[in-house]
């Protein structure tokens, strides 16, 4: 039985795929092995489905980021605005950003902030960050990565 695995293993190599999204996480203050993947639910949505996440140390806080795929940019838009609307439902506000930032928002959540933006055909954010200022840093430091990296 074993040899006959190892004739099928041999015959059936795993072809590796590169994970364009990984590439996409800033490096300053990801926190190492964090990296995941969410297939379904992502932070209570029904609607977030493959769902990357890295958690990042800013200063004293400790923030995740988060950065998900759709089939074109409308979809996106779509998604990126029920995830705003849900997160309405359950409290949350907008909240001024003190960045120049035209095609996202801010929403402060039960002391916690979430900012969720699109680019492109991704969803991309930060979630439950504790304060302004590190959801603010983390943002712009994706929105630098998916620019340079997303055409």
């Amino acid at each position: 039985m074993q040899q006959f695995a190892q004739a099928f293993v041999n015959l059936h190599p795993v072809q590796e795929k590169p994970i364009p999204e990984l590439a996409i996480f800033p490096d300053s203050g990801l926190i190492q092995d964090s990296l995941a993947l969410l297939p379904e639910g992502a932070f209570g949505f029904d609607r977030f489905k493959d769902v990357f996440i890295a958690n990042y140390q800013i200063s004293d806080d400790l923030v995740t980021v988060f950065l998900s795929r759709c089939p074109n940019p409308s979809e996106a838009a779509k998604l990126s605005i029920a995830y705003q609307e849900y997160l309405s439902e359950y409290g949350g506000e907008s909240v001024l950003v003190s960045i120049p930032f035209f095609n996202g928002k801010l929403i402060q959540l039960h002391n916690m902030f979430e900012f969720v933006f699109t680019h492109n055909t991704y969803v991309a954010g930060v979630h439950q960050a504790p304060t302004k200022t590190a959801a603010e840093t983390l943002v712009k430091q994706l929105s630098a990565q998916l620019s340079e990296n997303i055409r």
